[in-house]
């Protein structure tokens, strides 16, 4: 019903005259572009024409609002979100692989990956899979997988052009942001430079943020090779209001600080190479990437205990070579990859804690694994068979104690694809991953005494799909799943011990669907909507609803073209109630409240200047979005932003 009134009253953000191609491909499946509706996968594709009509401005946006993921604002402050792909609470970062130009941004710790400083210009596309993807992706890859495409790595366009563009943005509470983009291609070679700066005095007091990053990348391109080099920095800095502990003292005084002194620093780095050849009908590709993060922070504490200082100093290194061969047997066409990958991670912590203030972590993964695609011409059905193998030996010492953390584990795929006609197809698939204990959960925890160490499993997902996809000429495209996951040693956060812990057997059912469609010409819609079940199987807990683990997530969006140049625009997101964190027992005292947002857009656009008002939570709604409990009574919740506008001036040359 939401659906069907939101169709009727909805109006749109900005749309392009021309018609939006809907032929897609994707390259997160294999890594390596193939048809949409051939892949046995439910793969949402996010252009950057969609991007741009949408007048979203990070690529936390855009996943949420046009991917229909939900998202909580995160603990370290500023536009940055945590991405909840399949209810998995605090750990949604863990199991959710994020990648970048083919490099998977896989955190020492339990922090998410920083998305906000991504120039959102420099991003080609973004493609959600939801489901296990380990095969190709590894660790982490349980929920699914973020690929976010840049202009770095994407397929650039050979035709000579010199562009670029400026744009200035004035907002609510002192909020201001400005960005520039520049792109030079002649003869084969692409340089595209980007940077940004964003900073706010925050919608509650102590809420300020600033957000500074720069990017550069060069790539050149002939028939049978492809090299690109790039790098990326984004400094950020934020102010921590903190939570509320009562729902009293939020709806009272919404915008007072709990935690007036608190501040976080987060400062990255990211430098990277690829190298494509083709040799003898294979397509190879070697990628090296080398990122350094230094996460700083101090929480204030009432005297006579101590104020802590924190510094956790991150260098992560990443190598893969792949190969991808395309041919055709007796059977059909095919398509087989396979590549070896190595990742690790070195992590420094430092504190002042009176206890466990020193730690050194360290991580060395190294996985094989192997995709294969085979088409059976004569039925009509393509075949995908994919496995893993990946060891992981990983070490901490803290305060004199030495833990080791050595496995061995695997990750299997097997689907099948049946087009029915030129506009639809059907597919079934089963799926293992996988994800291990990271440095906050297999060591010590730093500032607390160690004392319990090394004793978590590595957690394990069996996954079963059935999809079905539908695409129409120009103006018509629809994909949808029916899944269960089921896993064993869940790993998730117990706020009453302070602690992450194995769960018992869970089991997540549910349905995805989205669509986009164009009704008349000049005005689009699409959405997208998940209906879940995460339940304990069986233990103290069995048949009840994992905490964090909203039932309902949903987006909606239409743009409507009203006269040449103008456009206007409206998004909906919505999210179920969820039961706080360490709320295994479903008391419905502590129950985060169902919430929507409505967010509007104005774009008056001619050939080279834009303006636009965009207004974030039209109806002002005060509510929170995360809430955890401490002991069987006290609890702590964290309120979102009240309605904020942005106005923005952009000019293209």
């Amino acid at each position: 019903m939401l659906w069907v009134v939101f169709c009727c009253v909805s109006y749109s953000v900005a749309v392009s005259a021309e018609v939006l191609e809907l032929k897609q491909v994707t390259v997160t499946a294999s890594k390596y572009e193939e048809d949409l509706k051939q892949t046995p996968s439910y793969i949402l594709v996010i252009s950057k024409e969609e991007i741009e009509n949408a007048g979203v401005t990070t690529v936390n946006e855009a996943i949420m609002k046009l991917g229909g993921i939900a998202g909580r604002v995160s603990d370290q402050g500023g536009a940055e979100y945590k991405l909840d792909m399949m209810g998995f609470g605090d750990t949604a970062a863990l199991n959710t692989a994020i990648i970048i130009d083919g490099v998977p941004l896989r955190e020492a710790d339990s922090s998410e990956a920083r998305l906000s400083g991504i120039p959102i210009d420099q991003v080609e596309r973004i493609e959600i899979q939801k489901g296990a993807a380990s095969v190709v992706y590894g660790e982490g890859a349980v929920a699914g997988v973020i690929n976010i495409i840049t202009k770095a790595s994407g397929f650039a366009n050979q035709t000579p052009l010199k562009t670029g563009s400026a744009s200035l943005g004035q907002g609510s509470y002192g909020s201001h942001e400005e960005k520039a983009s520049f792109r030079h291609v002649n003869n084969g070679l692409s340089i595209n430079i980007s940077g940004l700066t964003r900073a706010t005095d925050g919608y509650r007091e102590n809420s300020s943020s600033k957000n500074e990053s720069l990017s550069a990348s060069a790539q050149w391109t002939d028939k049978s090779h492809r090299i690109g080099l790039y790098t990326h920095s984004d400094n950020a800095y934020s102010r921590l209001a903190g939570p509320f502990y009562t729902v009293e003292s939020f709806e009272s005084t919404p915008k007072v600080a709990s935690t007036p002194h608190d501040w976080s620093s987060n400062q990255t780095t990211r430098t990277g190479v690829f190298i494509e050849s083709e040799l003898a009908g294979t397509l190879y590709r070697i990628d090296a990437n080398q990122r350094k993060r230094d996460l700083s922070s101090y929480l204030y504490v009432d005297p006579p205990d101590p104020s802590v200082n924190s510094q956790y100093l991150t260098t992560a290194n990443f190598l893969s070579f792949t190969g991808n061969r395309m041919g055709a047997n007796g059977l059909g066409d095919f398509q087989a990859i396979a590549g070896i990958e190595s990742y690790g991670w070195e992590q420094s912590r430092r504190t002042d804690a009176t206890s466990n203030y020193s730690q050194d972590v360290a991580s060395e993964g190294l996985g094989y694994f192997a995709k294969v695609d085979q088409q059976l011409k004569s039925l009509g059905v393509n075949i995908i068979a994919g496995i893993r193998s990946e060891s992981v030996e990983r070490n901490s010492n803290s305060s004199g104690v030495v833990t080791y953390y050595n496995k061995d584990i695997s990750a299997s795929e097997l689907g099948l694809s049946k087009q029915l006609d030129t506009n639809q197809s059907v597919y079934v698939r089963i799926a293992k991953s996988f994800r291990m204990p990271n440095a906050d959960e297999f060591a010590c925890a730093l500032g607390y005494s160690c004392n319990n160490t090394n004793t978590l499993l590595p957690q394990t997902s069996h996954d079963k799909e059935i999809g079905w996809k539908f695409t129409r000429s120009n103006n018509f495209r629809l994909s949808s799943r029916l899944y269960k996951s089921s896993l064993k040693n869940e790993i998730a956060y117990d706020p009453v011990n302070r602690l992450n812990t194995n769960l018992s057997p869970t089991t997540r059912t549910g349905i995805d669907l989205n669509i986009f469609f164009e009704p008349v010409t000049g005005f689009y819609m699409g959405g997208s909507l998940g209906v879940r079940n995460s339940t304990f199987d069986d233990g103290t807990y069995a048949g009840k609803t994992l905490p964090m683990a909203p039932s309902q997530v949903g987006s909606a969006y239409a743009d409507w073209k009203f006269l040449p140049g103008h456009t206007l625009g409206s998004s909906v997101t919505w999210t179920s109630k969820q039961f706080f964190t360490g709320n295994f027992s479903n008391d419905a005292t502590y129950v985060v409240p169902s919430y929507s947002l409505l967010d509007m857009r104005y774009r008056f656009q001619t050939r080279q200047i834009e303006t636009s008002l965009s207004i974030h939570n039209f109806l002002d709604k005060r509510f929170y979005s995360y809430g955890t409990m401490y002991t069987a009574s006290s609890f702590a919740i964290y309120p979102e932003l009240g309605r904020t506008f942005m106005a923005r001036l952009k000019y293209t040359f």
